[in-house]
């Protein structure tokens, strides 16, 4: 996943796709079709995971990923079998078994999932035998777990510091009852205080002992970190080790709404865990207040419709009001021996530190404290796609808060409307809300839902003439501009003005 923010470069297209000819009675799809190298399997298998199912069996998501054939198709909602089915190519090596390891837990415990032929990556979410839709709690089951773990295997993967097991326990962290799951911590994190104690010293032994059964998660740090357990000590100071349990920590006390107030037996156990390891005197709150540009700047980013970059970089200022966020900002350009010890105002500097942040994701070049070679963190001077990083940053803060989109023959975005010819969906117009549900707290999903509320609150009125309007041929979409294009043209995107002024 070293460049899955490297989607910005790739086209990517959002699809209502119209059934088959041959399979009329199927309800409408909404779904998603992601294209370009960059993106990467695991990342296409988690979205694909979040399958948001309403009720009246009238929407169903969708997801039909061309480069790696992961395709869900709703007849497998109403048909034996009951599961929806993501085919090869999810994953590879570590990122499948992690994958797999975790689907066999929640086959355990939950009896929604399950895993089928692991060898071939081919995974499928059952459905209860009552034939029921999957209820809404089961979906937040994973659809909270998947994006967390498909991001921090993006991020952590480039950091200079090995991957722990707790790694998963932040996909589920947010998830209460499975704080305490034994079964759960088993595989990613220590689940008694008193093993935090020794945590992380004794991940070494930890490692060599998973290896020697060849486990998911031995594989999983020696992948990521490069290296061999045997060098592991050498490679890590006790700086090293505090920032990065602080960070784990600050990702699994994000789970925890109220942490100030919060007295229940898992909380208090990962607080005495977290008071024990760390030796300089970090608070608690402190380290949960470093999440707070994440958590709050996301449903921000849902609510209120930005017009400028400048917009959004107020709404970070606004946000940014803890130390500990601007630290890591900063933290960003090894600049954090430089900062004064009470908050900062944001600054060009800081709002740099941001763009660099993103330069890091978008080029994949690991750590960029680990760039001395080109000026201390300096970005490339060029990318994969020959554009220079900070500019591909900047211009996806601009896609990120909807101030710009790309250039309409860039095919960067697409936005198909197809209605189905079933009767019972012929009143339902598809909208902003579905995407936001659907799609995981990404930059990806903050692109489309952006999007997608602009479409639907542009051409909503047109969208419900056409769907009260009993048979309208819709000619078929296909890759390449045909008749199809030419009437989504006309019907949908004639008013661009309109639509880039929302």
């Amino acid at each position: 996943m070293d460049q899955w923010f490297a989607i910005v470069d790739a086209a990517w297209e959002v699809h209502v796709l119209e059934g088959n000819s041959n399979q009329d009675s199927d309800p409408e799809r909404i779904g998603l079709r992601f294209t370009g190298s960059d993106l990467t399997s695991v990342a296409t298998a988690f979205i694909a995971f979040c399958v948001q199912h309403h009720g009246g069996n009238t929407v169903h998501r969708i997801v039909d990923t061309v480069d790696y054939n992961a395709h869900f198709h709703p007849r497998n909602i109403f048909h034996e079998p009951r599961f929806w089915n993501v085919a090869e190519g999810v994953g590879e090596g570590v990122e499948r078994s992690v994958l797999g390891a975790v689907l066999n837990i929640l086959v355990k415990e939950k009896n929604y999932w399950r895993l089928v032929d692991s060898d071939h990556g081919y995974y499928s979410i059952n459905q209860p035998p009552s034939g029921l839709p999957v209820s809404s709690a089961a979906l937040a089951y994973f659809r909270t777990s998947g994006y967390i773990v498909a991001a921090s295997l993006c991020l952590l993967r480039q950091a200079p510091l090995p991957i722990d097991p707790c790694l998963l326990l932040l996909a589920f962290s947010s998830l209460r009852d499975l704080i305490d799951h034994e079964d759960l911590l088993g595989i990613v994190s220590p689940s008694r205080a008193e093993t935090l104690k020794q945590w992380p010293k004794t991940l070494p032994n930890n490692a060599a002992t998973s290896l020697s059964q060849n486990s998911q998660v031995g594989q999983l740090i020696l992948t990521h970190l490069n290296q061999t357990v045997d060098e592991l000590p050498s490679l890590l100071t006790q700086q090293d080790w505090d920032a990065y349990t602080r960070t784990i920590y600050a990702g699994v006390l994000f789970g925890f709404p109220h942490p100030e107030y919060d007295q229940t037996p898992a909380f208090l156990a990962w607080k005495e865990g977290f008071n024990i390891q760390l030796s300089d005197n970090v608070s608690l709150l402190q380290t949960c207040n470093g999440t707070t540009i994440w958590r709050e700047l996301v449903p921000s980013l849902y609510t209120n419709r930005f017009m400028s970059a400048a917009e959004f970089i107020a709404e970070l200022t606004y946000i940014n009001h803890s130390e500990s966020v601007c630290h890591e900002l900063a933290r960003m350009t090894d600049a954090l021996d430089a900062l004064p010890s009470q908050a900062l105002p944001w600054t060009d500097e800081l709002q740099d530190a941001f763009v660099v942040r993103f330069e890091h994701y978008l080029q994949g070049q690991g750590n960029i404290a680990d760039r001395s070679s080109s000026g201390g963190g300096a970005p490339p001077t060029s990318s994969p796609s020959g554009q220079h990083a900070s500019h591909r940053a900047r211009q996806m803060c601009k896609y990120l808060t909807g101030s710009e989109l790309p250039p309409a023959n860039s095919r960067d975005i697409k936005i198909y409307f197809v209605r189905d010819f079933a009767p019972v969906n012929r009143a339902r117009v598809p909208r902003g809300h579905d995407v936001e549900e659907f799609m995981p707290s990404t930059p990806l999903a903050l692109q489309v839902a952006t999007c997608f509320r602009k479409m639907h609150v542009a051409l909503n009125r047109r969208l419900m003439e056409m769907l009260r309007e009993p048979w309208v041929e819709v000619p078929i979409a296909t890759s390449e501009p045909t008749e199809f294009e030419k009437w989504m043209d006309y019907h949908i995107l004639q008013s661009a003005e309109e639509y880039n002024t929302l």
